[in-house]
């Protein structure tokens, strides 16, 4: 009987510490959700709300509100692209092709560890050459 006993108790607090561990994010836990993207001292923080294809980059600049909804395309659950094409008031200011002042980066998450995912983001069109490394932490609310 006493060996029942500690049997079960044995089961019982193993499944209390197996519950009591912290969650293991993946990739898949960055698709949707709502995270921020610590700044430095050029740029403020960004908070991002992204549900699946589509992101609404926050930020505030020198007082300002501003907001960006950015359609996104999933490579990969670790990869991921953004385009801008953005309207260019005198064209004659930017040199090279129609397809150079397109601007397309590349998102590869790199590694996560715990709540933040290391992230390394390379551009090509206008912004070839553009390879930035950065972080992006889930939160659980804005």
């Amino acid at each position: 009987m006493s060996k029942i006993i500690y049997t079960v108790l044995l089961c019982f607090f193993m499944s209390i510490t197996l519950s009591a561990q912290e969650e293991v994010l993946t990739c898949k836990d960055f698709k949707e959700g709502t995270f921020i993207v610590p700044g430095n001292e050029r740029l403020p923080d960004t908070f991002i709300i992204r549900n699946g294809n589509q992101q609404t980059e926050i930020l505030e600049i020198n007082g300002k509100r501003e907001e960006s909804v950015i359609d996104i395309v999933w490579i990969s659950d670790c990869v991921y692209t953004v385009a801008f094409n953005m309207e260019i008031n005198d064209p004659a200011t930017l040199p090279g092709t129609e397809e150079d002042k397109k601007m397309v980066i590349t998102v590869t998450m790199k590694k996560i560890e715990g709540n933040c995912a290391y992230f390394e983001a390379v551009g090509t069109g206008r912004a070839k050459d553009f390879v930035v490394p950065g972080t992006i932490c889930k939160e659980e609310t804005l």
